[in-house]
């Protein structure tokens, strides 16, 4: 039996979601109906932008990854609006304040992968 993946999936730089046509909620999952009003929702595609709703740095290996690292709720930007909240690991990593803007950089292991706006540019 294979078990799905319930992490949201990555298109280049931006997560495939969708938002509802009557309540406007965002989903970082293609859904054909809204979770909240049962309406139908279309595809939507989220970020690369994004801001920072909260963040820690982790002190505990777990898997492939090594400590510490940072994660962080990601608030990601839409195209008609805001976008759905995302768990998101920090490139390289370190403190990052709520409301911070951060951009997808890509995927790691299957995990987003984000970085401070602006950063190395």
């Amino acid at each position: 039996m294979t078990v799905a993946d319930p992490r949201p999936m990555l298109d280049g730089r931006a997560v495939r979601g969708s938002r509802c046509t009557t309540c406007g909620l965002p989903d970082a999952w293609e859904r054909s109906r809204c979770p909240r009003c049962l309406a139908a929702s279309e595809p939507c595609a989220f970020g690369p932008d994004g801001v920072v709703w909260s963040a820690a740095e982790v002190h505990l290996a777990v898997g492939h990854r090594e400590a510490p690292y940072t994660l962080a709720y990601v608030d990601l930007v839409g195209p008609d609006g805001p976008g759905p909240r995302v768990l998101a690991r920090l490139v390289p990593g370190g403190e990052v304040p709520p409301g911070t803007t951060v951009e997808i950089v890509g995927d790691d292991h299957g995990d987003i992968a984000v970085t401070v706006a602006g950063a190395g540019r």
